[in-house]
């Protein structure tokens, strides 16, 4: 019986996985940019698919052992939090760039001599 939890955890948190992944590629880079509650919903999901899997790898309130799905879950976690770092920098620097250029084309619209 866990063995048949632990597959439909495992399966719920690859389907969640694979659409955040699909979502955060398909997000824009604007400086208007909101993490969409969809994506927190995800998150929860695999935090939520990881509380059930160790209450599954628990025995008599102690660990029989660390299984492969809660290091697939960590795994995920880990990487859905570099994907919105990233996703956060690539809109910073996307920002940054723009007001720079903003800058330069003033500057240079008002005869300032930029090196």
């Amino acid at each position: 019986m866990k063995a048949l939890a632990s597959e439909m955890i495992n399966k719920c948190a690859n389907c969640t996985y694979q659409c955040f992944d699909s979502y955060m590629q398909r997000a824009r880079r604007t400086t208007d940019y909101v993490l969409p509650s969809e994506v927190c919903v995800m998150i929860n999901v695999i935090f939520s698919s990881k509380s059930r899997a160790t209450k599954l790898t628990m025995d008599s309130g102690e660990y029989k052992y660390h299984s492969k799905l809660d290091e697939t879950l960590e795994t995920m976690l880990k990487d859905m939090e570099t994907c919105i770092e990233d996703k956060v920098f690539e809109v910073c620097n996307h920002s940054a760039r723009d007001f720079w250029g903003k800058i330069v084309k003033r500057c240079m619209g008002v005869g300032v001599n930029i090196k």
